[in-house]
């Protein structure tokens, strides 16, 4: 018995840093922004939405950052919408975009985000484009939005691009 109990609190104890890196923080614009600001890659926030989406075919990816690899679905769609500017999401962008879509059904409580390619036509929102060598791509992430169709958020984030209050997570 004592076998067992020693076990099963090694076992949580060696879980514990993997469950805690699936906690998604609360969404807000605001953190999103701060997010991207913080990684290595150029992030640009556009409002628009997606159309012409079509399948590019399935691979697999290291997510490192996860501790696993995953299995991805790649389309490709233009984006129309509006870059931020000065005075708010004003100046125009049509662009090819590659989607990636991950796998997270593998990991307790994920979902397998390819099915939310059938979710974008129709939608406009937010949309945070990754500046590649190719162009651009936009990723689905287990704890943010592919698109936040609020536009409530326009007003925060412009705020926090234009370098005005802007409260960094903590």
């Amino acid at each position: 018995m004592r076998q067992v109990f020693v076990a099963t609190l090694c076992g949580m104890l060696l879980a514990a840093p993997a469950a805690h890196a699936l906690i998604c923080e609360p969404q807000s614009v605001v953190a999103d922004f701060w997010r991207y600001q913080e990684r290595a890659e150029a992030y640009l926030p556009v409002w628009g939405k997606f159309t012409r989406i079509s399948a590019q075919g399935k691979g697999d990816a290291d997510l490192s950052t996860l501790g696993a690899e995953t299995k991805f679905s790649v389309y490709t769609a233009t984006f129309t919408g509006f870059r931020a500017s000065g005075t708010g999401f004003d100046d125009p962008i049509e662009t090819e975009v590659t989607l990636v879509f991950p796998d997270f059904s593998m990991i307790g409580g994920g979902y397998d985000t390819a099915d939310a390619v059938d979710q974008l036509p129709g939608l406009e929102g937010l949309v945070w484009l990754m500046q590649t060598g190719d162009g651009y791509q936009v990723t689905a992430e287990l704890c943010s939005l592919l698109i936040d169709t609020d536009p409530a958020h326009q007003k925060p984030l412009l705020k926090c691009l234009d370098g005005k209050a802007c409260p960094k997570p903590g």
